[in-house]
């Protein structure tokens, strides 16, 4: 019923990373959303000579479940996952 559903803004956020180039990626289950959902910081440079990127999409609270947030970096052995949930996630 969308009528009752609530909206959320889900926002993913990696800071205090080098080098620059990153891949972030706002998914519903394997599928990256396309950039027209998406609001993006870009990439900012942080006090300390590393980056930051955030990004945004807001969606039915009911499908919070369904998304999660992907981001690959040379600095990872493997690109971290991370779901949402009724909880904060930091990594």
């Amino acid at each position: 019923d969308l009528v009752n559903s609530r909206k959320l803004t889900l926002t993913c956020m990696a800071t205090g990373f080098y080098p620059k180039d990153v891949k972030m990626s706002l998914r519903k289950f394997t599928t990256s959303l396309p950039d027209h959902l998406i609001t993006s910081s870009g990439i900012r440079p942080n006090d300390d000579g590393t980056y930051q990127l955030r990004k945004s999409v807001e969606i039915q609270e009911d499908d919070l479940a369904l998304f999660n947030c992907y981001v690959n970096h040379s600095s990872l052995k493997k690109p971290v996952i991370k779901k949402w949930g009724n909880y904060n996630s930091y990594w």
